[in-house]
Order: structure tokens, then C-alpha cells, then sequence
């Protein structure tokens, strides 16, 4: 009879670095290197002490959860609020409530603060484990895909002799729909201008958010917040910059990346977060599109570009056919930790229409 394992939950340790990175590596099969780690937790500005909460027996690192802090405002009220990110076991140690135990440990130590808040976006396989532990669920979050290579997004089936033909007259068949929809889309005639930029201009995203602050929950774009979103080592980012008389009025950050041999495109912010002219969104979101026509995915969040615009040039939503029955919706879940967590500015967390959410709060973007 084999004996029971015995586990320990603490707060992790800097010796517990390597380890981390190494469980990572086995658990999402995916890359993880010093860069990364230190910028998302040990370089973020909301946080004295790596935010990660580890499960350990006899000597070996074998689970982890861990938290993404960052300011989320509403008007002129701002709360520290912590994203549950990066939630592995090691395949031996599985359903054995290690989930539990390492979350919990969290909610005891942040019982009194500094965070506010939880809040996260589960999948459906993951949602009921974050509902059994007190999260709530305030709705579905779409998320908008512009499949531009569907091959390379769904890996090629297609083999023998007939594979390359097929899979041609496909990518064909989709460049060719999706210049219809550009070109009808496109904006005629007007005065809207737009210049593309490498990186990030902290000074202008900074003008442009302050000149409208919505009243509801969002990530606070404080320049601190913004050096350091931006600065994420696993994307390079492009600002596109709309300008009226010479005025910047406007602004897209796009997130781009390949990862095995994938393209991928994010619409990661847009602002000002409010009073975006129509006008200005469809030469913004066509230059964007333009520029990114090679890449074979495209995505964005109703957050930063309104829905109608991204239907004009081909975006489709993830909660319903025909991308709801081949992927996975999130909901936006949370877990006030205090009184002052339940609203923001007066505002409910609970309340789906209370949340304008682009990529800039999601950990992985």
C-alpha cells in the first residue's frame, strides 16, 4: 500500500524561481524564461512581493497559483485588484485539492488587503472550481476572432496529394472575403489620418485615457501601468496613432506575436475609452487590418472596438455558431475580498454593464 503524500502551502520563495519556470514548461508545454517571470512578478509596480502562492513535497515544487496585480478604476475611484493567473499542478498530483488548498492559502493572506478584489476570466472546465471557491459569475466574455489562415489556426488535416491544392483554394477563398469586407467597410473621404508606430507612446495613451475616463470599471492607464503593460517580453507592440488637423485624437495598440510557427495579432487597447467617433474607429481598425493581413489570426474585445465595427471587417464572436461550437467562452468571474471590493466609484463589480474590459487586463496579452 503506498502512503499518503503529505503537502506544504506557503508564499513562494526567490529559490523557488527555477522550479517555477521548470513546472511551467511541463505543465503548458510552452515557453517560460527569466524575462518573462521578472517582468510579470517581480518587476510588477503593484506588487511588494511575488504574488504566487506554491504546493511543495518533499523538496519538489509541485503546484502553483499564482496572481496578476493591477489598478482597476472606475471614474476617479481606483482599487488594487489581483488576476489569478498561471494555475498549475503537476500531472502526478492532480485531484488531490491542491487547487484548493494553494487558493485558499491566497484568500487568507489577502484577507486584509492589499488587494480588493479577484477577478478573472475561466474557461468552462475551469469556472466551477472558481464558483465553488466564492468567485461569482458576471457574464459571458466574448471574445472576437478574425480567422485569417484557417490552416494554421486549426492545424492542417488535410494530407497527400490533394492537401496543398485544397488548403490553397482555402486561403484563397478566405484572403478574398476578407478584402470584400475591408474594402466595403473602409472609410471614404474621410479626415482621418493614421500613422503607425513601433511601440508604445506612454506620454500620448496617458493624454488620450485622462481626456475621458469612463465611470465604469476598467484598468487604471496611469503611466506607471502603461511603462510596465507594455513592456511584456512576449510581445512586440505597434501603436497606431489617428490624427484629425494634425491632432492625435485617438489610438490602437496592437499586440503581435509568433509563437510555433503562429501568427497572432491582438487588439489590445483603444482610446480614449469613450466618445470614439465612428469615423475614427473605422480608419483606425482599417489601417490595423491592413497592416496585419499576413498574420493568421486576428482578435480583439467589444471593450476596445465597438462590435459593429469588428463584424464590418470579418471578426467573428466566440459565444456563438460557428466559433461557439469549436472553442472555449470565458466568464468574467469575481471575489471581492472586502467591502471595498464590491463596488468601485459606486459602481457593482457584479454588474456586467459596469466592466469595459480590452486586453490590457488580461494576464496573458
Amino acid at each position: 500500500m503506498s502512503m499518503p503524500v503529505s503537502y506544504t502551502v506557503r508564499p513562494f520563495r526567490p529559490d523557488d524561481h527555477d522550479a517555477y519556470l521548470s513546472l511551467y514548461r511541463d505543465v503548458f508545454d510552452g515557453p517560460a524564461r527569466p524575462a518573462w517571470f521578472r517582468w510579470k512578478y517581480q518587476d510588477n509596480p503593484y506588487a511588494d512581493d511575488v504574488t504566487i502562492y506554491v504546493a511543495e513535497t518533499d523538496g519538489e515544487l509541485v503546484g502553483a497559483r499564482s496572481f496578476f496585480p493591477m489598478p482597476i478604476a472606475a471614474g476617479d475611484d481606483a482599487v488594487l485588484a489581483y488576476q489569478p493567473c498561471d494555475t498549475m499542478v503537476a500531472a502526478d498530483h492532480r485531484r488531490r485539492g491542491l487547487f484548493t488548498e494553494m487558493t485558499e492559502a491566497a484568500i487568507e493572506a489577502h484577507r486584509d488587503g492589499p488587494p480588493s478584489l479577484y477577478f478573472n476570466f475561466p474557461n468552462d472546465r475551469t469556472l466551477p472550481g472558481n464558483l465553488d471557491l466564492g468567485w461569482r459569475a458576471v457574464t459571458t466574455h466574448p471574445i472576437y476572432y478574425r480567422i485569417q489562415h484557417p490552416a494554421a489556426v486549426v492545424g492542417s488535416r488535410i494530407e497527400g496529394p490533394i492537401g496543398t491544392p485544397v488548403a490553397r483554394t482555402i486561403a484563397s477563398a478566405t484572403d478574398a472575403y476578407y478584402r470584400v469586407r475591408d474594402a466595403l467597410a473602409r472609410p471614404g473621404g474621410s479626415p482621418v489620418t493614421v500613422e503607425r508606430r513601433r511601440g508604445v507612446p506612454i506620454d500620448i495613451l496617458s493624454r488620450l485615457y485622462r481626456s475621458a475616463v469612463p465611470d465604469t470599471l476598467h484598468t487604471h492607464r496611469e503611466e506607471q501601468f502603461l511603462d510596465w503593460r507594455f513592456d511584456n517580453p512576449r510581445w512586440d507592440y505597434d501603436t497606431f496613432l489617428a490624427r484629425e488637423g494634425g491632432a492625435v485624437v485617438a489610438a490602437v495598440v496592437v499586440g503581435h506575436r509568433n509563437r510555433y510557427g503562429f501568427d497572432r495579432a491582438n487588439i489590445v487597447d483603444a482610446l480614449p475609452l469613450s466618445g470614439l467617433r465612428p469615423a475614427v474607429v473605422r480608419a483606425l481598425l482599417a489601417a490595423v487590418v491592413d497592416r496585419y493581413r499576413d498574420v493568421d489570426l486576428c482578435t480583439a474585445l467589444p471593450g476596445s472596438i465597438p462590435t459593429e465595427s469588428l463584424s464590418a471587417h470579418g471578426f467573428l464572436p466566440d459565444t456563438t455558431p460557428p466559433l461557439s461550437l469549436a472553442t472555449e467562452t470565458t466568464t468574467l468571474v469575481v471575489r471581492p475580498l472586502s467591502e471595498e471590493g464590491q463596488t468601485v466609484g459606486g459602481r457593482s463589480v457584479d454588474e456586467a454593464a459596469n466592466w469595459s474590459i480590452t486586453f490590457t487586463a488580461k494576464d496573458t496579452s
